[in-house]
């Protein structure tokens, strides 16, 4: 029987929770470039899901790598990299067919950046544990929770001091965070989704003691950890 974190019958206008981590817990980003490559292939993908397969070389070239579909086939709403995993939230925005379903992005995403890690790194072998895994995301609620799960994962690397803020999240540079504190900067990330959740027009009685998504996130006052358990990746 397949297991669900496998099951690839992705639905139009539905949300999905994707990640997948190095094999052998490795870390799959070895330094900022390794960050913003992925970041860079993922964007073409994203924007270009019928666009030539890149190669290393080929990426250095793309033209408009940040210019947005008119109509995104599948819709980023956030993501964050760590050193050896990664999660994004999307949605699939079109009816899926072969060229603009979550399948293809994800795997020309998988086989375009192992190809860039292979290459720089003289690395033979798999560089992801196996296929990446997928959730069906059910309710605003669990969409949410995850999002704010997502956004809070570089604690897993910088855990805070129980007197210190979490402000610094807004600077770490490999998430979508700092795209819904100052949105605009990345169009490819699609934040009104989420804040249109925040302040007057919240209609979920567990947000109406929050005005703004960053007091969502940073709060900590309920554990997303927890409630998204069954999601969490083994990465310690």
């Amino acid at each position: 029987m397949t297991s669900k974190y496998y099951q690839r019958n992705f639905v139009q206008d539905h949300f999905y929770h994707l990640y997948n981590r190095g094999a052998y817990k490795q870390h799959i980003f070895r330094n900022n470039a390794d960050y913003l490559t992925f970041i860079d292939i993922l964007k073409y993908y994203l924007n270009f899901p019928s666009g030539q397969a890149l190669s290393r070389l080929a990426l250095l070239k793309v033209p408009n790598l940040s210019e947005p579909s008119e109509q995104p086939p599948v819709e980023l709403h956030a993501y964050c990299l760590m050193p050896n995993h990664f999660h994004l939230l999307v949605k699939q925005s079109a009816v899926p067919s072969r060229s603009t379903n979550i399948t293809n992005l994800m795997r020309r995403l998988s086989i375009t950046y192992s190809m860039y890690f292979q290459e720089t790194y003289h690395h033979s072998g798999q560089i992801f544990q196996g296929k990446y895994k997928n959730i069906l995301i059910d309710s605003e609620s669990y969409f949410l929770h995850l999002s704010r799960y997502i956004h809070l994962n570089p604690l897993e690397i910088h855990p805070p001091h129980p007197q210190q803020p979490l402000t610094w999240l807004a600077t770490y540079p490999f998430s979508s965070y700092p795209e819904y504190l100052h949105p605009g900067k990345h169009p490819w990330v699609t934040t009104n989704t989420t804040l249109s959740h925040f302040g007057n027009s919240s209609h979920l009685p567990s947000l109406k003691s929050y005005n703004t998504y960053r007091s969502f996130v940073e709060s900590q006052a309920e554990n997303s950890a927890a409630i998204l358990q069954d999601l969490t990746l083994e990465t310690n």
